[in-house]
């Protein structure tokens, strides 16, 4: 028995590439809900409940962070609802902030300080100053956006009943001024025309604030009195296919697109995912349910993550983790999130309606994670011999109701036959011998994993023909 193959942590962490031939994958081909850090890949944790017992009306829309004399909120606009759920002395408790004239498919939150403003794209925005029940804002403000966000001292409105391209803003430091004659002086408005189209996105980058239309980036810069405001294109070829496909991480932006995963910082730009994910997220994208992508920095997993509906209507997630450049993929359902801020890990939502911490517990909604990750097919360095794997050795921590499978094939792009099928031990001595060109690896199971090393041990047989 001769050494066959030794993997050290550096080339473990090698990421997914489930859409491109499989001889041509550094080492891992397929997998689903794990994460390579720690010097290794291992299983990605769960979700909690923030608060058992609530239920959302109706499907999650939007999430946001906040906090307030000392007690942290989640808030979590809904189809019907805008509502607040609130840690008081340890205890989490949910209350009403404001109920949609007319219930729709799509909502945007933003905070104030401790106040918030809402918007369901239909009626017109709504402000809640952290006591009763949210109301209309001014007559001057929007009668309706699809798009608010904060930007320096400025509260702002995209995609308006002013247009498709226009920008309303309040005067700074008063939320209620959206009259550009009013006093105090700053509020604003404003048409990007050079967009090419409708605003889609739009999402702080760095001191600016950039804007999405479906092909186009364009750039906001605070210009001081008596503009205040000034956009203009920045980019073409990258734009949003919903609110939430772009996500902000430290100074850059990420956009999940049709023809692949784009970075900028508003100045340049580049694709990240050839040859990594593109395919497969082409292909397995309900593209005709755009509007549902959603993405949030996850700084927990280091990763930009973004949630789609495939062509079967279930939910799948693909990450871009960009301290390494890896990409991962998941199967959980999520329909909705907000990343960190003033919690210590960002909170998700599920089909269920039920709000829950990331990445904290073992189990996401009552049930355990599983997760496989399956090697390329491997040839040792000697593809013209077929070879017996006889002793797989893996380093790390594990349940012991996590398995390995170990398949043989003839080709690399063939089907592999499994022959072993097992508990996963320190040491997998393998019963039957298969005498084949390629092996292939997987681990499976659904209770914590941790893998940071990897050695094959068997034998060089005859040339394959």
């Amino acid at each position: 028995m001769k050494k066959l193959l030794t993997l050290e942590p550096t080339h473990i962490q090698s990421g997914l590439y489930s859409a491109v031939g499989k001889a041509a994958v550094p080492l891992w081909h397929e997998g689903q809900n794990i994460v390579f850090k720690d010097l290794g890949v291992r299983r990605i944790d769960g979700a909690t409940e923030v608060l058992d017992a609530y239920v959302a009306p109706t499907q999650v829309r939007a999430m946001l962070q906040g906090y307030a004399t000392g007690k942290p909120r989640v808030y979590v606009a809904s189809n019907t609802k805008i509502q607040m759920l609130e840690r008081t002395a340890g205890v989490w408790a949910s209350s009403d902030i404001y109920t949609w004239p007319t219930a729709t498919a799509y909502a945007s939150i933003e905070s104030w300080g401790t106040w918030l403003l809402g918007t369901n794209n239909i009626n017109p925005p709504v402000l809640w100053k952290n006591t009763g029940a949210a109301a209309a804002l001014p007559a001057a403000a929007p009668a309706k956006a699809r798009i608010l966000r904060r930007a320096k001292n400025f509260m702002m409105a995209f995609n308006t009943d002013m247009g498709e391209d226009a920008v309303e803003w309040a005067a700074p430091q008063d939320v209620e001024m959206w009259n550009p004659a009013g006093s105090p002086v700053g509020a604003g408005n404003n048409f990007i025309r050079d967009l090419e189209g409708e605003i889609v996105a739009a999402e702080l980058l760095g001191d600016r604030i950039g804007v999405y239309s479906p092909g186009v980036l364009a750039i906001g810069t605070y210009v001081g009195s008596p503009n205040y405001w000034g956009f203009k294109r920045a980019i073409r070829g990258i734009g949003a296919i919903s609110p939430k496909s772009i996500v902000e991480a430290g100074v850059f932006h990420y956009g999940l697109m049709q023809n692949g995963i784009f970075k900028t910082d508003g100045n340049s730009h580049m694709f990240i995912d050839d040859p990594a994910m593109q395919r497969w997220v082409i292909k397995n994208v309900n593209w005709d349910q755009a509007s549902e992508i959603w993405g949030y920095h996850d700084d927990v997993l280091r990763a930009v993550t973004w949630y789609f509906l495939t062509v079967d209507l279930v939910w799948r997630s693909v990450s871009y983790h960009y301290d390494n450049g890896l990409m991962t993929k998941g199967n959980l359902q999520a329909v909705a999130g907000a990343p960190r801020s003033s919690l210590q890990v960002p909170v998700i939502a599920d089909p269920e309606r039920g709000v829950s911490f990331w990445q904290q517990g073992t189990s996401y909604r009552g049930v355990d994670i599983s997760f496989s990750l399956t090697s390329k097919p491997l040839d040792f360095g000697v593809r013209d011999y077929s070879k017996i794997v006889q002793l797989v050795k893996v380093d790390g921590s594990w349940d012991s109701s996590c398995r390995l499978r170990v398949g043989a094939l003839a080709t690399p792009e063939g089907t592999p036959e499994w022959f072993h099928d097992a508990p996963l031990v320190t040491e997998n001595y393998l019963p039957e011998e298969r005498d084949t060109p390629y092996t292939v690896l997987e681990f499976s199971g659904s209770k914590d994993w941790y893998m940071t090393g990897l050695e094959s041990y068997g034998v060089v047989g005859s040339i394959s023909l």
